[in-house]
């Protein structure tokens, strides 16, 4: 009982500061124009300045924890498949299969990943958790692409496009190549690069409340539930048992753990509407999965860490 407080201690402030932002968007304190802002400040500057200092404090290299990487993006490209294969069996409508694909292996890891690992686990493993980071959201936004519009001839250029110009890579790239000619940052730049790299978890918090709906709660249809089962309980229970037959640490499984069970992510709904498909759908999606993982989560932690 008392392991069990413990861990809701820790996880429920963060699903509170998204209910935070719900009831801020309730009263108009905040609204769509705020996240657009944020998301823009935080996907551009604040987490590509996080991933930055963690990887500089920490005089981390990407060889430390390639097979975590490895086996994270290869489970999302078999998870990926298997999602295509079930689309095309339940022979879902054009504009709802790449919403139900999305929805179903793209997790909000960035946020409340991240969030979540800062709580549980230490720093070393935080580290690890946001260098993974680097390499999930490319690979996200390919397969998601892919789902949404497939078949295109823009898909290539796209992605490198992506890859190239990714802050998040770009931050890792730059604070590699500092590690391994041993600079280090001074007082000065590096109590800046902390106010901003600050402003990430609470500033993405309060943005994936604010977006959410209590009406899109309400909408769920079979398609809603299906994805929202399928991401939050069967990708783990996929995966986490074939982790731990690759003996990885207990940190990384709790690292895999998160990742594969994260609600969908909010960005899921801005690419099925700017790709003309059923965003209503993956709105619905985004908020069911939110709602639920707070209980998924809790358990599937509770079990891993007892």
């Amino acid at each position: 009982m008392h392991n069990a407080l413990t861990l809701i201690s820790l996880i429920l402030p963060i699903f509170l500061v998204i209910f935070i932002g719900i009831l801020l968007k309730q009263f108009k304190i905040i609204n769509d124009e705020f996240n657009r802002i944020s998301s823009k400040i935080i996907f551009n500057v604040a987490l590509p300045l996080f991933l930055f200092k963690k990887l500089i404090e920490n005089n981390y290299t990407v060889s430390s924890g390639v097979s975590l990487i490895v086996f994270a993006l290869v489970s999302t490209f078999i998870f990926f498949i298997f999602l295509w294969i079930i689309s095309s069996i339940f022979k879902l409508d054009e504009n709802v299969k790449g919403v139900f694909i999305q929805g179903s292996f793209r997790g909000n890891y960035a946020i409340i990943g991240l969030a979540l690992i800062s709580s549980v686990l230490n720093q070393v493993a935080l580290v690890k958790a946001a260098l993974l980071l680097a390499f999930v959201l490319p690979t996200y936004n390919l397969l998601s692409v892919i789902a949404l519009s497939y078949p295109s001839k823009n898909i290539k250029g796209t992605i490198l496009k992506d890859v190239i110009l990714n802050p998040l890579v770009i931050a890792v790239i730059v604070s590699f190549t500092l590690n391994s000619v041993g600079f280090q940052p001074s007082d000065v730049i590096n109590s800046t690069i902390t106010y901003l790299a600050n402003l990430t978890l609470p500033l993405a918090l309060l943005s994936i409340g604010s977006s959410l709906t209590i009406n899109e709660i309400k909408k769920i249809s079979s398609v809603t539930i299906y994805s929202t089962v399928l991401k939050l309980i069967i990708q783990p229970l996929i995966f986490i048992p074939i982790a731990f037959l690759f003996n990885f640490s207990h940190d990384e499984i709790i690292i895999l753990f998160i990742f594969f069970s994260c609600p969908t992510a909010i960005v899921s709904y801005i690419m099925a509407s700017a790709m003309n498909r059923d965003s209503k759908i993956a709105g619905n999606i985004i908020a069911f999965s939110t709602l639920l993982s707070i209980v998924t989560i809790t358990i599937g932690l509770f079990i891993l860490m007892i």
